[in-house]
């Protein structure tokens, strides 16, 4: 019976003194009644609406002046500056309110109510979160108790705990918490990650060793992600002296390296004052004009320069680190027999080649020339004189009669009588003309679509036409009032596809030599001859054959647009070497009509031709 009574009354305090503590739920809400502030003129006022008894306000600043209670109506009269506040009743738990400044007879409203949660004096309320979240939270003795963060711990026991947080890649956090009664707690508990990150990047792509794994680092960052701790990093790469480091990733950081590589290489100088394209061991390299170090890792090359009229040149050289080699190749011309009479005989030829005038000799001649683009300048006595332009082509021999009396005797041009005709082509109508036994369209090009149906691709941006490889077409300055005069501008590799042209009727994109057949026909200064009377910025041609030639421009390889209104630029389906094609090109400022090579990458205007 004692033992009885005895462990009664060890029980009997927390009977006696538990208590249910309350919260308070406080609203703002709006009021249309403004308080008077006659005996308060440089205060601020909150007023509170509440049934709970007992319910005041303080400040442990000071900043409360007064106080009034009215029924259910509280009011405080505050300094106008930053205040902290203290919401107080009996068996509620304390809450503080942070107002911001408040000016003088400045008043806001509240509404104070009963939460339903309710704690005691022996019990408290405990939220656990994590950075990041989703740690698995244990408490040492309650082996059953297993959480993912946030968690909430309601109605626990007052007192300490020690709590295990772990989670994935994360150093495991061991820590006390301090459950208090009857109050509401957060603990934000920060997890340090196991990891950090190496991010590498290198001058040129090459593989780099960091512990045991290996990775490609390039002029982009390349990020590795690794426990923290040292690393031997190496790079092993005959392109560079070899190159050691240690370096420390920090836990939850990243270390960025830009790899001071060394290269081992020399350069070659080509000493010629001209541009060309040269092959070094497969890889085209340009030769910009003047003085120019092309940089070679360290080997053994063979250097190969092929030049449009010129045998090809090679050469063979090592590099070593810091070399500097000159090659001054010396180029042999690739010459074709040209054979010209006149009649009477006797008359003096001239060749022009790039300006420059050289006296050949007397008709009947035959000569060994150099291929390319020339003139020939025919003078004698008592004749008008005579030139006129020729292609010459390596493997084919030129021969020409020329009646000094009327020189274009059987090379009918009917200037006077010009021919039109028309082409019907998907969906546009396009005028043509008939100059000698050719008829061309002069009209450029306007189609968006292949003779089989397929749409030509339509590339507006910059980067996506200078990184296109397949065919494509724009406006010029993608300005589509433009297209009806001009027509569009298409890239080489449409043309290639060979079904720009329409597949009935013998038409074709122009071949070098149907362009060269133009220009032989129509002679000197066929440029102006061929340029319409209207549309250029300056230096109108006389268009005497019809061919009403306009000024397009054209779009470089970068994407760029350029020359509308002084140049007109024409693809031929004739390719000069894996990148570069013929064209045709006419500028306000020449009278001859220009034969070029240019990237397939190009955006110019297309002509068709059939032959009659």
């Amino acid at each position: 019976m004692k033992k009885l009574l005895f462990l009664s009354l060890l029980f009997l305090p927390t009977l006696l003194f538990s208590q249910t503590l309350k919260e308070f739920d406080l609203q703002e809400m709006s009021e249309q009644q403004i308080p008077v502030f006659v005996e308060h003129p440089n205060e601020a006022a909150l007023i509170f609406y509440t049934a709970i008894n007992g319910f005041t306000v303080e400040s442990n600043t000071g900043g409360v002046v007064s106080t009034q209670s009215e029924g259910s109506k509280f009011t405080a009269f505050l300094k106008p500056e930053r205040q902290i506040l203290t919401l107080k009743a009996p068996g509620f738990i304390e809450k503080k309110m942070a107002l911001e400044n408040m000016s003088a007879k400045q008043a806001k409203f509240y509404r104070v109510n009963e939460q339903e949660n309710t704690y005691t004096t022996e019990t408290g309320f405990f939220k656990v979160q994590t950075q990041p979240e989703g740690a698995l939270m244990k408490i040492e003795g309650f082996p059953t108790f297993k959480q993912w963060t946030p968690c909430e711990l309601k109605d626990f026991k007052a007192g300490k705990y020690r709590i295990n947080l772990t989670k994935p890649d994360y150093y495991p956090l061991d820590t006390l918490i301090e459950i208090r009664p009857g109050m509401k707690q957060n603990g934000l508990f920060i997890l340090k990650s196991m990891y950090g990150t190496l991010s590498i990047m290198a001058s040129l792509p090459v593989k780099v060793k960091v512990g045991n794994q290996t990775i490609d680092a390039s002029t982009d960052l390349t990020n590795l992600r690794l426990r923290d701790g040292s690393y031997d990093l190496s790079v092993n790469d005959p392109r560079f002296d070899p190159y050691r480091e240690t370096v420390f990733v920090e836990s939850g950081k990243t270390k960025i390296l830009d790899l001071p590589l060394v290269k081992r290489a020399g350069f070659l100088q080509i000493m010629h004052a001209e541009g060309f394209d040269v092959a070094v061991n497969g890889e085209t390299r340009i030769k910009k004009p003047g003085t120019q170090l092309l940089e070679f890792f360290e080997g053994s090359y063979r250097a190969e320069i092929k030049r449009p009229g010129f045998q090809p040149v090679t050469f063979s050289f090592t590099i070593k680190k810091g070399d500097v080699i000159n090659w001054e190749p010396v180029f042999t011309a690739v010459t074709v027999k040209v054979k010209l009479e006149t009649d009477p005989a006797g008359a003096m030829v001239s060749l022009i080649r790039n300006g420059e005038e050289e006296p050949l000799g007397f008709t009947p001649l035959e000569e060994q020339i150099a291929v390319g683009d020339v003139e020939f300048l025919v003078k004698r006595d008592g004749y008008k004189d005579y030139q006129f332009k020729a292609t010459l082509e390596e493997g084919k021999p030129f021969q020409r009669t020329i009646n000094l009396v009327n020189p274009t005797l059987g090379n009918y041009k009917a200037i006077s009588g010009i021919k039109y005709g028309s082409l019907e082509y998907n969906g546009f109508t396009y005028k043509t003309v008939v100059i000698g036994n050719q008829e061309w369209t002069i009209e450029n090009l306007r189609t968006t679509r292949y003779n089989d149906g397929t749409s030509i691709p339509k590339i507006t941006g910059t980067n996506d036409w200078a990184n296109d490889r397949k065919g494509a077409y724009c406006a010029y300055d993608n300005d589509e009032s433009k297209v009806a005069s001009y027509g569009y501008l298409y890239n080489w590799h449409a043309v290639n596809t060979g079904k720009l042209a329409p597949k009935a009727g013998g038409w074709r994109v122009p071949t070098d030599a149907d362009w060269t057949k133009l220009t032989d026909y129509v002679g000197s200064n066929a440029g102006r001859e061929l340029r319409a009377k209207t549309g250029w910025s300056r230096n109108t041609g006389t268009d005497n054959f019809g061919f009403s030639a306009l000024p397009g421009g054209y779009r470089n390889y970068y994407g760029y647009f350029n020359s509308f209104g002084g140049s007109g630029n024409w693809w031929s389906s004739s390719a000069y070497d894996t990148d570069d094609v013929w064209t045709r090109g006419m500028n306000y400022n020449s009278t001859d009509v220009l034969r070029n090579y240019d990237n397939n990458r190009f955006g110019f205007s297309v002509l068709l031709v059939r032959d009659m």
